[in-house]
This record gives C-alpha cells, structure tokens and sequence, in this order.
C-alpha cells in the first residue's frame, strides 16, 4: 500500500501554487502562445468594461476572436469595471485554477480503491503541464472551462449505476454547459448524458425534464449564435478554421495521445506484451489495417496532413526537429491505436463512444496539444471504463517517480524551446 505524511502532500500542493505564482512574476510562457492570446484578451477586456455592446461589436467584427466565446472576457470585464485591478484578479485566478488537481484527485478517489495518498499525488502532475500553467498565469479561460468540465466528470460518475433521475444529473448537465460556455467544443460531452439517459432506462418524463432543464440554461447561448449566424457572416469564418477531415483529426489526436499513454504503459508493459502476444489477431488487425490505410492516403490521397509544421503535438515536433520522414508518425500512430485497444478491451463500445466524442469536438483544420492537455487526464482516468485501468490504478501499479520526471521534463523543455523560439 502507498504510504507517505499527509503534511508531506500538502506541502508539495502549496509548494506547486507558489511556484505558479513565481512563474507569474518571471513570465512563464511555457505554451508558446498564452502570453500573446493574453494580451489580445486584454484588449476585450477593456472593450467590455467600457461599454459592453461596443465592446460586443468589436469582438463579433473580427474573425479571429468571434470563432472564440466572448463569455470568459465578459466575467473579467465585470470584474475589471468593478475593481480595475487585474493583477489581483490574476492572482485570484492561478488559486482558483490550482483547484483542478483537487477535483482530478476527488474524481480518482470516488473511482478507484487503491491508496488515497497515491492518488492525490498523482493529481499534481498537473501543475507540471505547460498549457495549465500558461492558463493559469496568463489568466485564460481554458483553466476555467477544465474545472467545470471536471466537475461535470466528477458527477457523470456517481450516474454510472443509477436508474433513476437525480442530482447529479443536473449538476452534470449544469456543468457541462457552463464549459461550453467558455469553449464551445466541450459541448459534445452533453451527449455521454444522453448515453446514460437511454441505457439506463429513465421513464420518458424524466428524461424530457433533464433536457428541458439543459435547454433553459443553453437559451443564451442558442440566442448568441442566431445572432452571429445571421449577422456576422459566422458560417463562413467556420470554414476557415475548422475542418471535416476527420482522418486527419483522428490521426493527430491518437499521435497526441501517444505522448501521455506511453508513460502509463512503461509499468505495465509485460501485461500489455502478453495480451497481443496471446491476442496476435488483434494486433494483425489493427497494426495492418492502419498501415494500409495510411500508406495509401500518403502516396495519393493526402487527406492526413501530417507535412503540416503547425499543431500535431510535441511527437510531430520531434520528427521535425530531427528531420524524420513525415511518413513514418504512422509507427507512433499505431502504436497509439495498440495502447487505446488494450484499455478498452472489454467495453469498448462505451469507451470508443468516448474517443469519438473527444474527435467530433476538435473538428479543426489544426489540432494543437493543448487542447488535450491537461484534458486527456480527466479524460482517459475519469470517463473511460476499464477493468484493465481499474486494475492498474486500484493496485496503484503506476511509478509516480517516472511519471513526475517525465511531465517535469516536458515542462523544462517547453519552457526551453519557446524561449530559443523567441
């Protein structure tokens, strides 16, 4: 059993906050792009605390942020107007977002049995992601939208054997939607409710009440888009910046994904050898239907853009700097389809219901890593239902040692590389 002094976690919790609150005062910009998305949300800001309709107007007129929800700009505008002090607002914010490992630690907690101890340090290894720590002190809203998304995880769970409408079905829908407000994407998430709605035999009222209840609070919302679809030519400035090709999507999310699954697998390595070793159909299946669909899509199709310097995350990087053939992210591409199989295994209905949901809300023409991290934890820990997970982590199997060196060395070399970039 995993044992270590309470006052000892503690520690390292505060210790983590107050280094987001040194990053604060050095600049971190550890995921390249917060500083300057900072200071356009600055700008917003100020649109907003001046006069909200004008400062509506120049958001809506310009195509680059319209394609964003004005709704965490307008919170801090309300916030500026009242008090005009942003830099308190900036160390409110980096507190409220050091909320998130609590609720990722509440969620392994309610999920699993092995050591508690283990898995509030487990939940820490979020301070050690680069966009986390970018959101939090550049005070963006993505930190915002990953604690009521969490939120909606936490609850989405105590539904998983109830047959019955509840409280945590609306808080769920409550939480879910107040996400999509800040980032649109999450709200194909609101469908797992609906999954949950149907298998578990709810009565036809009780259904009808949930979604009645999640209409009113999407009515704003719904009056939003009416509103940019036929006044500001929003349909267009979609096609700009997203994309339908969902091979392309499903291929750099699993290449993304690669990057966190890898670790995970290094102590369980052996069972996971033994089940294709035992499982060679599978593993046949898999390794050679990916290899022809992408052989072929790379020789005359290209619908995969995997030349592309832009988004692919930190694997796609690496192939760059090294100067590999672009051809060959297919081995860490099916690689990543192996790993995604062998968790699923033995639900993978439900579980390939989920990865579908998290490829049909990035319909992106680029899919960056931080739309995935620190999303992928709550994600593949909090959604995915899997005895082979429920294993690992009941057992508490997964060296915490190797974990913390690896992000810790993610977040140095991202801090290096942006700085170099500069």
């Amino acid at each position: 059993m995993f044992q270590t002094k309470k006052t000892n976690l503690i520690f390292l919790y505060f210790f983590l906050i107050f280094s987001l609150y040194l990053s604060l005062y050095l600049g971190e910009n550890s995921s390249g792009g917060a500083k300057h998305d900072h200071n356009i949300l600055i700008k917003y800001i100020e649109n907003f605390s001046n006069n909200f309709f004008d400062g509506l107007e120049s958001f809506l007129i310009n195509p680059a942020s319209i394609i964003h929800s004005p709704f965490f700009y307008i919170i801090v505008s309300i916030y500026n107007k009242f008090f005009g002090n942003l830099i308190e607002f900036k160390i409110f914010y980096i507190l409220l977002s050091s909320t998130t490992p609590l609720i990722f630690y509440k969620i392994l907690k309610n999920k699993f049995i092995g050591s508690e101890d283990y898995y509030f340090l487990f939940s820490l290894i979020i301070f050690f992601s680069p966009y986390f720590r970018s959101n939090a002190i550049w005070s963006l809203g993505d930190n915002l939208s990953l604690i009521f998304f969490g939120l909606f995880v936490l609850h989405l769970n105590k539904i998983l054997s109830t047959h019955v409408i509840n409280r945590s079905y609306y808080c769920a829908a409550i939480f879910i939607i107040l996400a999509s407000y800040i980032r649109y994407y999450y709200c194909i998430y609101y469908f797992i409710i609906i999954y949950f709605l149907l298998i578990n035999n709810i009565n036809k009222k009780d259904i009808f009440k949930i979604l009645l209840f999640s209409f009113s609070l999407s009515i704003p919302a719904i009056i939003y888009f009416i509103i940019i679809f036929t006044n500001y030519n929003f349909f267009n400035i979609l096609k700009n910046f997203g994309d339908l090709n969902y091979l392309n999507i499903i291929f750099n999310i699993c290449v993304i994904l690669l990057f966190y699954l890898i670790i995970f697998l290094i102590n369980i390595f052996l069972f996971f050898y033994k089940y294709y070793k035992k499982n060679y159909k599978t593993f046949f299946v898999i390794t050679s239907f990916s290899f022809l669909i992408l052989t072929i899509d790379f020789f005359s199709f290209q619908l995969i853009n995997i030349k592309n310097n832009l988004g692919g995350g930190i694997v796609v990087k690496i192939f760059n700097e090294l100067g590999i053939n672009h051809y060959f992210l297919l081995f860490p591409f099916i690689l990543s389809l192996l790993i995604i199989d062998y968790f699923f295994n033995g639900n993978r209905k439900y579980n390939y219901l989920i990865l579908l949901i998290v490829v049909l809300s990035l319909p992106l023409k680029v899919t960056f890593q931080k739309y995935l991290d620190p999303l992928f934890l709550f994600v593949f820990f909090g959604l995915i239902n899997s005895e082979r997970l429920n294993f690992i982590m009941n057992k508490n199997l997964i060296n915490l040692k190797y974990v913390y060196l690896y992000f810790i060395v993610f977040l140095l070399s991202s801090n290096a590389y942006y700085l170099i970039k500069i």
